[in-house]
Formats: C-alpha cells, structure tokens, sequence
C-alpha cells in the first residue's frame, strides 16, 4: 500500500515521469525482395490525434476509484485472466475502455469506405469491452462479435452488440448470420490457439468485396491464455525473422506476416499502418504501449 502511495505521490508532481514513446513512422525497409511486395507504397502515416490524447489524459486519473481497482486487478489475476479480471471489474471507463488501439478518424482513413461507410454487417472477433467495436459499428449497419471471456460478453451484450460465447468461427450462430462485409481481428492473432485455422475461417465468411482489418502486435509473440497460464498455440505462424524472442525489428515482422501469413491464407494487403497500442496502467505508470501493426486485407484476385 505505501508504495502505491509513494508512486501517486511521485506522479502527481511530475505527471511525465518515464513515460514511453509513441511510435508511428516505420524505421526500416518495408520491400520484401523474395515476394516483390513492397509495404512501403501501401504505408498510411498517423499521429497522435484529439481522441488519442483524451484517452492519454484520462490515463491520469489517480483517484481512489482507479487506486482500488488497480489494487484488486492485482489480486484477482492470480485466480482469473486479465480479460476476465477486467469484465468483473467493468473496468470499461469513459475514457476508452481498457485499451486504446486507434482512434475513429484513423480507422475511417485506414479503411477508405467509399461515403465513409461500408454497411452491412461487421463481424468483431474478440471484442473484448466493446469500446473499439463500438466505433467500428460507425461504419456497418449491423454488428455481430465473438469473445472467449463470460464476463466480456455480458458487457457486450449490453452495450447492444449481438455477442456470442465462442472462439469458434464455425460455430452455428456465426455462420447463420454470415456472410460479413467487415471482419476485425484485433490482437487476437498473437492469441489464437489455432491463428491459421481462425484466418482460413475469416476467409469463408468473408464476402467476395468484404475487408478484413487486423491489428497485431509486432514483432510477434504468441502465447494462448487459459486462466492465469500462458500456453503456446496448437498452430505456429511462420514468423521466423519477424519474433520477439529474437530481437526482430517492426519492419522485418510487418514483411513476413503480409507475406508469409495473410498470402498464404488468400488475402492481400490493401493498406498498413503503424500505431501505439495503448493499455491503462496502474499507480506506478499511467499507460503502457506496444507498437500494433494494422493491417486491412481483401480477398486475393486469385480466388476470383
């Protein structure tokens, strides 16, 4: 508890203690000589926006209502995912959410619907608290999400997205209400226990003209969340080159998933981006940042 304490007292006098750098240019070579794709032509450029700044700021907050959620976060995620810990806590905040991947701007340059709008239907794969759906359902007339977490999907549900239980894309629901013109995928693939089986999936539900959005966090680390252990998926990607684990830089990791994963799985890159994926911290650090990848995907020419 003192240290709690000693921590708000220090962030309170100096709010910009070590805080990390948000990073949205790419710093080395996009082209991949092998494959002849070039990312670089494809890159769209963002920055830190008004809505990314409000979510920043709200990050602040060092009352007691974050102070003693902080504390029991700490407390049930020996017992619970952090998912899970999140949902029961309803740590859903006006600032954001949890999380912070982009802000709507960004999303509606990134995706470049024509009028602005894609309509039709959005389907969300692991949607978590809602807040990033919610500004995906901007741009569809119907949204459709899936989330491994109880307490998620309750929060979901009430926020009125139709939310089912499930990290099967085969399951009944989600196929009857296919196909979807949307799909988003976002940091999920990192998680998935079986990622190639779940892009194979994205593809068959997919319509012909639909657009696939994926963030993922490079480079890339996999791990399968079962309660508190981290497990490794039951399926590998091949990203030899573009890992954690080895040291691989952003660029390297960009290049080999574009190439080596999306390809393969029938999809081609439309446009990429490089953002901060933000998450709320705790009394010692008001956020944390990984750098996301952002992809948006459309069926390959070849399956036409």
């Amino acid at each position: 508890m003192r240290s709690y304490i000693r921590d708000a007292t220090r962030r309170i006098n100096d709010p910009g203690m070590g805080l990390p750098r948000l990073t949205y240019s790419h710093e080395g070579p996009l082209h991949d000589e092998c494959s002849g794709e070039d990312l670089r032509s494809k890159f769209i450029e963002f920055d830190c926006d008004d809505e990314t700044q409000q979510f920043l700021d709200s990050c602040f907050d060092t009352g007691v209502y974050h102070m003693i959620t902080s504390m029991l976060s700490t407390v049930l995620n020996v017992f619970y995912s952090v998912t899970d810990t999140n949902g029961m806590l309803n740590r859903t905040l006006p600032g954001g959410g949890q999380m912070f991947v982009f802000s709507h701007a960004q999303a509606a340059r990134l995706l470049n619907f024509p009028d602005g709008r894609c309509g039709g239907k959005l389907l969300d794969i692991g949607a978590g608290d809602g807040n990033v759906t919610a500004k995906l359902a901007t741009f569809v007339d119907t949204v459709y999400a899936t989330e491994v977490s109880m307490p998620m999907v309750r929060a979901l549900n009430t926020k009125g997205f139709n939310a089912t239980h499930t990290t099967d894309l085969t399951h009944p629901d989600i196929v009857a209400h296919g196909p979807y013109d949307f799909i988003s995928l976002l940091n999920v693939l990192d998680r998935a226990d079986t990622p190639l089986t779940l892009l194979r999936q994205i593809h068959s539900l997919l319509t012909p003209n639909g657009v696939v959005l994926i963030a993922v966090v490079l480079p890339f680390s996999a791990f399968v969340e079962v309660g508190t252990q981290k497990l490794p998926p039951t399926e590998m990607l091949p990203m030899k080159g573009g890992l954690c684990a080895d040291r691989d830089c952003f660029e390297d990791a960009a290049r080999i998933m574009a190439t080596m994963v999306f390809g393969p799985s029938g999809f081609d890159v439309h446009a990429f981006s490089r953002v901060p994926y933000l998450c709320r911290g705790d009394i010692s650090q008001p956020y944390y940042v990984l750098h996301d990848a952002l992809f948006t995907l459309k069926k390959s020419s070849s399956d036409f």
